[in-house]
């Protein structure tokens, strides 16, 4: 019985990892194939592969947007942790009944639909001159990430024992040394799952990008959107652009792939 439980658990990952793939392999195998290829009815699933679309996208200047969204996912995610790791370390040790109250209103920050803020940041980012910057995604992407992480870290940081804290006063610790020395190192799992959803968050995001950018600080995902146009639409280019958008993401994924389990975990119970 446990051999066919295994089987049947194999089989049935097998299923779902098909499922999910499956999409992915279809858009790869578009973007390696020529345009008459590409639009074939049936679908022809032995052809020679080509790079053509590949070039054509480097040539388009999509690398640029590719970079932009790099510098747009890290920077603000860098920050947010940089400020909300202090921040959620002292909510998480604070002494107070209103603890809950602060994180909820914390957290409720991004409750709000960004299509009713985003009229006021367009008008604040004109007066000030950050439209079509990357100064300014870096600043609204971090108004984002900023509250996520502070109550992430918040359930991260109350699941070290304050026991840990008093050791380390002991013998002569101040707060800030027990931060980055004792606790910080103990929930490193927490802060690379904390860092990798603004990252994925930022890195995706597309409605404050189309708005609040032109053609300087274009992302990613703005520049797809350049090969939809009204009655044509360049599959192959579309492709190409969504498996190179894709494939930081998965480099990303594999290298932490170790932390995520422990991270997904770390500071659900109390």
């Amino acid at each position: 019985m446990k051999v066919f439980r295994r089987v049947f658990l194999y089989c049935l990952l097998g299923v779902f990892l098909i499922f999910y793939i499956f999409p992915v392999f279809w858009i790869f195998q578009i973007s390696v194939k020529m345009p008459k290829e590409a639009l074939a009815s049936p679908p022809i699933w032995l052809f020679i592969p080509t790079a053509k679309n590949y070039v054509a996208l480097a040539s388009s200047g999509f690398l640029k947007s590719v970079m932009n969204s790099v510098i747009a996912a890290t920077v603000p995610t860098f920050l947010a942790l940089l400020i909300g790791a202090p921040a959620a370390y002292g909510l998480a040790r604070l002494r107070s009944k209103r603890k809950e109250d602060i994180s909820f209103y914390i957290l409720s920050t991004r409750m709000v639909p960004p299509i009713t803020i985003l009229f006021f940041y367009y008008l604040i980012f004109t007066k000030l001159g950050l439209i079509d910057t990357l100064s300014g995604l870096v600043i609204i992407y971090l108004a984002i990430d900023l509250p996520l992480a502070i109550w992430l870290l918040k359930g991260f940081f109350e699941e070290v024992p304050q026991e840990v804290d008093e050791a380390a006063m002991i013998d002569g610790c101040g707060r800030i040394q027990i931060l980055v020395r004792v606790v910080l190192p103990l929930i490193k799992s927490g802060l690379i799952v904390t860092g990798l959803l603004c990252i994925l968050f930022n890195w995706s995001e597309f409605l404050f990008a189309l708005t609040l950018t032109d053609l300087d600080a274009r992302t990613a995902p703005v520049a797809i959107f350049q090969f939809l146009a009204f009655g044509r639409i360049q599959w192959g280019l579309l492709s190409s652009a969504g498996i190179v958008t894709l494939l930081p993401v998965v480099v990303i994924l594999f290298v932490i792939r170790k932390y995520l389990v422990r991270g997904m975990t770390l500071g659900i119970t109390k």
